[in-house]
């Protein structure tokens, strides 16, 4: 049956009602006559030989060819088809699950609000997200993937089962900001605890995760205990840099659960608390375990002074780059301050050189017109006397 997400099928053989195609049959060249095998090997472009026995095996090997290339295309055919069906089908469950989400938020006004927040990255810090149910926790773990306002999640006594617990573990896996999960008191198996350490092996910002009071090592539907999921968790611990708190207290554990986790810790070197009380484990298993998350206390405390000297110690050094560069500065702003007086002065004492220049040249010019003046003044003078003079003499004669 031909899909119009798959391409359209090539002549592959009969469709049942399934619509699924009916087994393929290669041509048999033993059951053609001489005639039959010659016309045919002409149509493949082969020349018919005077041996019979060659000639069927000629063109048979030419029918297996064909029905190889004519199976081939069935099976990619089948294959596109398959992965077509498989997409629509998730898209219609998506569509549908959209829609029961939409309308479980509804009935709740407050967690409706908080969701267009969340798809708005516009959320308090912190958010206590108790008596969620299954669909309004799948809403809230699909839209959390992407968020970067939330930094702690309370989901705790919300009675959680395993879909729900699967869905938060999703939402771990792509969340890079949350740093707290609180899941106490829910109804969650060795299926979640299985989901939890698959998504903690992916995530690199959580640092508390509490499951406190959730029968982590439970069957479903059976009373056996199952430790597949603890040892999932067991192993996130050996690769995962960023849990520093795990909060396992009553989640029956025993003294094979509590004996994983001792052996899990011992190459874990940032767990440094790790609450196993009432969950049935060993006393020697708890000695390990306390040893342990001791040591990693002491190496972290020794990690954090170390980083603490470092800090120091690069501020000190910042401080004492930042004092030579303000010396500097300040070295330098006082050179050039000098240098502007330097200049200064010598402008004042150029300026005073020119004034006294004009000056000078000003009281020659003053004087040569007092000169010039008095002597002016003194051939007046003289003129005046000689002609006194001269009417003196002209009446004595």
């Amino acid at each position: 049956m031909a899909d119009p997400e798959a391409g359209t099928a090539p002549n592959l053989g009969e469709v049942n009602e399934a619509g699924d195609f009916e087994q393929l049959d290669a041509e048999n060249a033993n059951e053609l006559s001489q005639e039959q095998i010659h016309e045919k090997m002409r149509k493949y472009g082969l020349q018919p030989g005077a041996n019979h026995a060659e000639n069927v095996q000629n063109l048979q090997n030419k029918f297996d060819e064909d029905f190889e290339k004519l199976r081939a295309a069935r099976d990619e055919y089948i294959e596109k088809r398959r992965k077509a069906d498989a997409a629509r089908k998730k898209r219609a469950l998506l569509e549908k699950q959209h829609v029961e989400e939409m309308e479980a938020l509804a009935r709740d006004p407050r967690l409706e609000v908080w969701y267009n927040s969340a798809q708005d990255n516009t959320t308090p810090a912190d958010a206590c997200l108790r008596q969620l149910g299954p669909v309004t926790c799948r809403a809230v773990s699909r839209v959390l993937q992407h968020n970067t306002s939330l930094l702690t999640l309370d989901v705790s006594h919300s009675g959680l089962d395993d879909e729900a617990g699967g869905h938060l573990a999703e939402m771990l896996k792509a969340n890079r900001r949350l740093v707290k999960l609180e899941a106490e008191g829910n109804a969650f198996t060795s299926v979640s605890c299985a989901a939890f350490g698959e998504a903690l092996g992916a995530n690199a910002t959580l640092a508390h995760l509490s499951l406190e009071n959730n029968a982590l090592t439970a069957t479903p539907g059976s009373t056996k205990t199952n430790l597949a999921g603890l040892q999932a968790l067991a192993a996130m611990l050996e690769r995962n840099s960023a849990l520093t708190a795990l909060n396992l207290f009553c989640t029956g554990l025993g003294a094979e659960g509590g004996a994983v986790l001792a052996d899990a810790l011992a190459r874990n070197g940032s767990v440094v608390a790790l609450e196993v009380g009432d969950s049935g484990v060993g006393g020697r298993e708890t000695a390990l375990i306390t040893e342990r998350l001791e040591a990693n206390r002491a190496q972290r405390e020794l990690a954090d002074t170390i980083r603490r000297e470092q800090r120091l110690e690069s501020q000190r050094v910042a401080d004492q780059r930042r004092r030579q560069r303000e010396a500097a500065t300040k070295a330098q702003r006082l050179e050039e301050w000098h240098s502007e007086q330097s200049r200064l002065r010598a402008e004042g004492r150029q300026e005073e050189a020119e004034a006294r220049r004009l000056q000078k040249i000003k009281d020659d010019e003053e004087a040569r017109e007092r000169a010039e003046a008095e002597a002016l003044k003194r051939a007046e003078e003289e003129a005046k006397g000689k002609k006194k003079k001269g009417k003196k003499g002209k009446k004595k004669k």
